[in-house]
């Protein structure tokens, strides 16, 4: 049987529907969290704070290849850059340079995942998870920089063909992209989030406050989420050219680039700063990894543990 309709129902019907919407925006509106609310919980988890930490430290990393070296280790489009250059002009030697540098970066993702998987299979019940583990590979790697600077690379000789020319140090560059390729790699699997550019950040924060400008002048809520990601993009990009900046400061005081000076560790002390924040992914359970517990320790914690259902905060 249709069912019956009034005569001035074509009348009624948008009224409702207006209602409806006015209502859901209310309702819409009512649920979305104040930009303290939002910035106050992310600060209050601490993984904010660890993201921000490592994007200060890859700042600070990047002062230090401007000062000590001929390319940055940190990331990759510079060096993929003057490797085209050299391939066109026929530069071999600096072709080979900047594609062992590049391939360093990239095996340092690998790296890291090798330290993952074989945690998981050799120590699953480890309380430090992979990114405590990474931490001495990076010091290691810090302290060969710092070694190569002062010893081997003053006695070098080396200069590149094509493109930028190598005024100071030489080998250290090839230890710090290895590490700094790891380290990218739990950022980027850890926060999902990059930490040694702000391009891309730049990019998200012009696509966010165009969706912030829109909302304000059509009234509709701006969301949680997207609050979350603009907080995220200015805080990495801001931590990251802070880390620059006193890295720079700091260079001014200390001349660490000098030769003539006493043997500064500058890599050294940065590299157990890396290390220190990798331990805190693990140690404040964000890093990711979850170890296995015997039944014995799950019956301990009791069942309504967030041991007993084998999750942690960050997973």
């Amino acid at each position: 049987m249709a069912a019956l309709r009034y005569p001035n129902d074509h009348i009624l019907e948008p009224l409702i529907h207006s209602d409806a919407r006015a209502t859901a925006n209310t309702t819409s509106r009512n649920d979305e969290h104040s930009w303290e609310q939002v910035f106050g919980k992310m600060v209050a988890e601490k993984r904010t704070i660890l993201l921000f930490a490592l994007a200060f430290c890859i700042g600070w990393a990047d002062v230090l290849c401007a000062i000590r070296f001929f390319a940055f280790a940190t990331m990759m489009t510079g060096n993929s850059i003057y490797l085209a250059q050299s391939v066109a002009g026929h530069c071999w030697y600096d072709s080979t340079v900047y594609i062992t540098v590049i391939f360093l970066f990239f095996s340092g993702m690998g790296t890291y995942r090798a330290i993952e998987a074989l945690m998981h299979k050799y120590l699953p019940h480890s309380r430090l998870g992979p990114a405590t583990a990474l931490g001495p590979l990076v010091v290691f790697c810090f302290i060969a920089a710092d070694v190569t600077y002062y010893t081997i690379d003053k006695q070098l000789d080396i200069d590149l063909h094509c493109g930028k020319q190598v005024k100071k140090g030489f080998l250290g560059v090839f230890f710090v992209a290895h590490a700094a390729g790891a380290i990218n790699g739990l950022s980027a699997r850890v926060h999902k989030v990059t930490t040694n550019a702000v391009t891309g950040h730049i990019l998200t924060l012009a696509s966010v406050t165009f969706d912030l400008v829109q909302a304000r002048i059509t009234g509709l809520p701006f969301a949680t989420e997207d609050k979350k990601t603009l907080i995220t993009s200015l805080g990495v990009s801001l931590s990251l050219l802070s880390g620059i900046a006193i890295g720079t400061a700091s260079d001014e005081e200390l001349e660490m680039s000098s030769w003539n000076g006493v043997f500064q560790p500058a890599w050294t002390i940065l590299g157990i700063a890396f290390a220190v924040v990798l331990w805190l992914h693990d140690y404040l359970q964000l890093g990711g990894w979850t170890p296995k517990l015997s039944n014995i320790n799950v019956q301990d914690r009791g069942t309504n543990s967030d041991y007993s259902r084998g999750t942690m905060d960050g997973d």
